[in-house]
């Protein structure tokens, strides 16, 4: 807003969008003290409060931008100091709260409010914007908790209404209507949050709009026999673009293996179907998609390495275990007993820290392991532990503020130590990766680190890891799985939409969160995320960019899911074993971030092999004639300009196909 001439200009919103109006305000001298603005008759315009040293002026807005004054409704002669306006009465309209000059023998002001009465008779919502975590007990610190400097933008009917974040409590009229029709809330960080519920957008209620993870990687949903229920989140292994709190990108590994129990994929018509999803912020590629069942003895347990790290500590095999080992006891860094935590896989998750720094950064902590008597197993053949839990991890523009903050240190990942003989502890596996992603596990080799005459060990990292059981092997029999190549038989690329979120438990030892997941059943279609640009994989028949691993993949946007289905092999398990299976993925992801190394846009798109995105821009220019082929017949759909802006502005009513073929 500017003064100039005794007219007050003020920027608003409206149905046209931003507006200046020209308010003639008498007397803006020296003594003007102060400007409020609040909606006190809940019509969906502003109103205005001037404090002034000699009249204070209320001023009611109109939705062509102009105003009328109502001054007459104070009293004469009102000197203020200050002007706030606030729901003192929580009757659902804004009242004032005036310093008024002249206290005991005018030396001071003294505090007046005056109630709004009949600013209710128009219906109102209150919006309550929180950044916290995923779980209860830590903030996320990614911005800050009451989104302070926030804008929040609510669309009821025709009126648009805009208002800078700038109290915990964010009071908006919305006239006659019954209910907003959409609201959006646009962090300080640049993420972009829809609210399109039209349950919780009634009027005279107040709603929590809760910050939401911006980017995560795809996920995966099984059918289960009955339905198709969330399983877990994949390709994190690959992540493009992302800048680590050291400065550099993150590496990246294109492959993975994932185990998937026989109880949460069962056959659906004669096939194995899944579901992989794109449900944040993030464009997800898939090369290569396989489907492996693995048949073994009932009294066999199987696991696959499912770790973020280099090709040489996340190996690809299927360990079985038929003796799992439980050590004598687990402690933290503090001599707590963890082990009762993790002695089952029952989603009662131990946490090893004290405190969240930031999202994916904790004070150092340590889990020490005492494996017990070792001397009786000698040779010791193929000491291995397993770690099963799940990551909540650090993003590109929280790395970057890491960088910016001298005083906090890089998060450091898991990494094994052994006692150095002298009372301390030195380091003898420098990485050992970390799960990739929502609860998944990890099979570190411990050969070299234990032995007979030395059975301790610990982890210590300070990465925001939730651990929900753990155990070891040593001189295991050797079974030998069968496993056999379900064949790909079908994959559809199409648009779906997005998953209603559900919050993972919260653990009764030690205060771990459980990750969040996701119910199938109850989605939303309109856009939740704002434009990517770049071309994206058309809709329709995609298989033939799944089978082999050629560089000719699918990209997928916000919303899009891929249905793939595959051929149940012919041999089914013999008596008294079960079918397991692994889902081998080659794929990559890439949040759009605005700290992501072109995290805007879909392309340049990643080839095989890749350490460092973008890789050779020259190298991708050189197209054979068969990739040439894939970008002319297949890459040719982009999202539409200001899809999800339309979201806002027609209430939701957006079709939900809206990505377009160039």
């Amino acid at each position: 807003m500017t003064v100039s001439g005794g007219v007050l200009r003020v920027w608003l919103s409206g149905e046209r969008g931003r507006l200046s109006a020209a308010v003639p305000v008498s007397q803006l001298d020296g003594r003007f003290t102060r400007l409020t603005s609040a909606d006190l008759d809940n019509d969906g315009v502003t109103d205005l409060v001037a404090g002034h040293t000699a009249q204070t002026q209320l001023l009611r807005g109109a939705a062509d931008g102009s105003f009328s004054s109502l001054t007459q409704l104070l009293p004469a002669g009102l000197s203020t100091e200050a002007v706030e306006a606030a729901d003192l009465d929580r009757d659902g309209d804004p009242d004032l709260v005036l310093a008024v000059a002249g206290g005991a023998e005018d030396t001071g002001v003294v505090l007046r409010s005056y109630r709004n009465e009949g600013g209710d008779r128009n219906n109102w919502i209150e919006i309550v914007p929180r950044a916290i975590g995923e779980d209860s007990q830590f903030p996320s610190n990614r911005v800050n908790m009451h989104a302070v400097g926030a804008v929040l933008e609510v669309r009821a009917g025709t009126n648009w209404q805009a208002m800078v974040i700038d109290q915990p409590r964010l009071h908006v009229g919305l006239g006659g209507a019954e209910r907003a029709d959409a609201a959006r809330v646009i962090w300080t960080d640049g993420v972009p949050q829809n609210i399109t519920d039209l349950e919780l957008l009634r009027s005279r209620l107040a709603i929590l709009a809760q910050q939401i993870l911006l980017g995560s990687c795809p996920y995966i949903y099984t059918w289960n026999g009955e339905r198709f229920e969330f399983f877990s989140d994949c390709l994190w292994a690959a992540p493009l673009g992302l800048v680590q709190a050291s400065g550099e990108l993150a590496p990246i590994r294109e492959w993975e293996y994932l185990l998937i129990p026989g109880r949460s994929l069962r056959p659906r018509d004669g096939r194995y179907v899944l579901q992989l999803t794109e449900e944040l912020w993030e464009a997800a590629y898939f090369d290569e998609v396989q489907l492996l069942a693995v048949d073994h003895p009932a009294e066999v347990q199987v696991f696959t390495n499912e770790k973020v790290g280099g090709p040489d500590i996340a190996a690809h095999r299927i360990h079985t275990v038929q003796r799992p080992r439980q050590p004598i006891s687990i402690v933290d860094a503090r001599g707590r007993d963890l082990l009762p935590g993790l002695q089952q896989q029952d989603q009662q998750y131990v946490q090893p820290f004290e405190r969240r720094i930031v999202q994916g950064l904790t004070d150092e902590w340590t889990m020490e392991f005492d494996l017990g008597d070792l001397a009786g197993e000698v040779p010791l053949r193929e000491p291995r532990l397993v770690l099963i839990g799940w990551v909540f991890p650090t993003d590109t523009s929280i790395n970057e503020a890491i960088q910016q903050n001298a005083q906090l240190a890089v998060p450091a990942p898991p990494c094994i130590e052994v006692p150095d003989g002298a009372g301390g502890w030195r380091v003898v596996r420098p990485f050992i990766g970390f799960p990739s992603g929502k609860t998944k596990a990890m099979v570190v080799d411990l050969e070299g680190v234990v032995s007979a005459t030395n059975s301790k060990l610990r982890i210590r990292s300070s990465m925001e890891l939730y651990w929900d059981a753990a155990f070891f092997m040593v001189n295991e029999p050797d079974v030998q799985p069968v496993v056999q190549a379900c064949s790909l038989a079908a994959a559809d690329l199409h648009y779906r939409g997005f998953s209603q979120r559900v919050y993972g438990p919260e653990s009764l030892f030690r205060g771990g969160a459980g990750p969040e997941g996701y119910d199938y059943e109850r989605v939303v279609r309109e856009p939740r995320w704002s434009e990517m640009s770049g071309r994206f994989t058309r809709y329709g028949d995609v298989s033939a960019l799944l089978v082999k691993q050629d560089d000719r993949m699918i990209v997928m946007g916000p919303g899009d899911e891929v249905t793939v289905e595959f051929e149940v092999p012919s041999s089914a398990p013999p008596t008294g074993w079960v079918r397991d299976f692994v889902l081998y993925n080659v794929g990559w992801d890439k949040d759009a971030n605005l700290n992501t190394v072109y995290g805007q846009t879909s392309e340049p798109y990643p080839t095989g092999g890749m350490r460092r995105y973008p890789g050779d821009p020259a190298a991708v220019e050189e197209l054979n004639e068969e990739r040439r082929r894939w970008l002319e017949e297949y890459q040719v759909r982009e999202y539409r300009p200001y899809q999800f802006r339309d979201v806002l502005r027609r209430g939701g009513a957006v079709s939900a196909g809206s990505p377009q073929k160039r």
